[in-house]
């Protein structure tokens, strides 16, 4: 899976959208949670890139009644130099 900007989501995701075409696009979500009968919101993360900083999108989450987006929210999420743990990765 890979990342996408707040712009790119708004040019993948919209009002009416299919269900099947959304997770066609993104594969399964990360979680699914029961709103109502009808509702379910789901919440897609994107992969942790520690290279970003500052604030970036993290995911989305997308509400889905009837099995049509309703609406959708990014996630975002402020990475800090000093968040990261010490140590070097390779």
């Amino acid at each position: 899976s890979k990342s996408y900007s707040e712009a790119e989501l708004s040019n993948l995701i919209s009002e009416g959208m299919s269900l099947d075409k959304l997770v066609e696009h993104f594969g399964p979500p990360a979680s699914k949670h029961q709103i109502d009968r009808e509702t379910v919101m789901m919440v897609y993360s994107f992969p942790l890139t520690p290279m970003q900083k500052g604030l970036h999108v993290a995911g989305f989450s997308v509400y889905i009644k009837n099995r049509s987006v309703v609406k959708w929210s990014p996630i975002m999420e402020e990475t800090r130099q000093s968040s990261l743990p010490g140590g070097t990765q390779g």
